[in-house]
């Protein structure tokens, strides 16, 4: 009997003394996020802040997903998409998909557009560029000139079509940030979130290969992409609670994993981050002035936008007041004389200028005789 109690209380104690460290271990894991996809990065599209990242930097094909960079210039450089273009060569046929452009036929050049944008025709890529630049070696050039214009450092394109050929590549980072330089042309979305529609009149109808358009609520675009050295590939674009995410993922094994991978990225970044205004800080109301009409200047702060924050740590949000401790006349108004920075953690999550309120003049004889004119005149 004495043997059963003593089992049983060390059998007691041992639970207790692994219980804790059991629930610990779980929420620990509970915190962690991560994706099956090789590549995957996960950004806001207005800052550009990285929310998540896996491998974001690792060089690789990414397929289709490059012809954003098609789509941006043409966006940047035709101001009529009406306008017309004559197909005046016969275009190699690829692997790729195409809309069997003619030589000789004439299309709108937004009929391009919509074919690069919807369903990654490649022929529809060669005539574009053939169009903008005169032929596609002096495109071509310009896309990698948009390139190191955007600072995508790890992107070179080798041809307008995407393949994958020795060093045509990119990575998930500068994907999802070429997308955020097309998300600021404002008709990308007209065309990057349509799901059915025609060219050549009405006669022909192509339809989106990005399915998540109409599978996850809220998206607004922008690519998908697959080939057999990129995998499974896709850059999409979606907004929730006034926020609008980017998220990319690279190499996934087939349309299924990439569509569920994308999907587990933007429902983290709506559930952990949330938009916050820039808490209350008082700053001086004047500041000096030094051989000035004035001796001092009247400050004022310009409110910084909404800034994403992790809903964990929405309570932790440092203010700190940078600014001159005097000026020298003459001040104009609206001159930037400080700014108040945010943080949260190490991280900046915005910044508020303060500017002057009003100006002064340097000090003159004249001035000042008109000044105590008005001020005898006020009594």
């Amino acid at each position: 009997m004495k043997l059963k109690v003593i089992l049983s209380t060390i059998i007691v104690s041992l639970i207790f003394l692994f219980y804790p460290l059991t629930i610990f271990a779980n929420e620990e894991n509970s915190e962690e996020f991560d994706v099956s996809a090789p590549s995957a990065i996960l950004i806001d599209s207005k800052s550009g802040k990285i929310l998540f990242e896996k491998n974001p930097s690792e060089v690789r094909y990414t397929a289709s997903l490059m012809k954003m960079m098609n789509l941006l210039i043409a966006f940047d450089t035709i101001k009529d998409l009406s306008s017309k273009v004559t197909i005046n060569k016969e275009i190699p046929r690829t692997g790729g998909s195409n809309i069997w452009l003619k030589q000789g036929e004439t299309v709108k050049t937004e009929d391009l557009i919509k074919a690069i944008a919807m369903v990654s025709a490649d022929d529809a890529c060669i005539a574009l560029a053939d169009h903008i630049s005169g032929d596609e070696g002096k495109f071509l050039q310009e896309m990698n000139n948009y390139a190191a214009k955007y600072n995508l450092k790890s992107t070179i394109f080798k041809n307008c079509i995407a393949e994958d050929i020795d060093g045509n590549v990119s990575t998930a980072h500068d994907i999802a940030f070429m997308a955020k330089a097309l998300l600021e042309c404002e008709r990308a979305a007209d065309y990057t979130l349509k799901w059915i529609d025609h060219i050549r009149g009405g006669k022909t109808q192509i339809v989106n290969t990005n399915k998540l358009i109409k599978l996850y609520p809220g998206t607004t675009g922008i690519k998908t992409g697959t080939s057999k050295e990129a995998g499974s590939c896709a850059c999409i674009c979606s907004e929730k609670d006034k926020m609008s995410l980017i998220a990319v993922v690279l190499g996934c094994k087939d349309v299924k994993e990439r569509n569920s991978e994308v999907t587990k990225l933007l429902d983290y970044g709506f559930s952990e981050y949330s938009l916050s205004s820039p808490p209350p800080f008082e700053v001086p109301k004047y500041l000096k002035v030094e051989n000035g009409i004035e001796s001092c200047v009247e400050l004022s702060v310009i409110k910084s936008e909404n800034f994403l924050v992790a809903n964990k740590n929405k309570e932790k949000i440092s203010p700190e007041l940078v600014l001159d401790e005097k000026l020298e006349a003459p001040v104009i108004r609206g001159k930037k004389v400080g700014e108040i920075i945010y943080r949260q953690g190490n991280d900046i999550v915005c910044i508020s200028d303060v500017v002057t309120h009003s100006s002064v003049d340097k000090k003159n004889f004249s001035k000042l005789l008109k000044k105590l004119a008005v001020s005898f005149l006020k009594l």
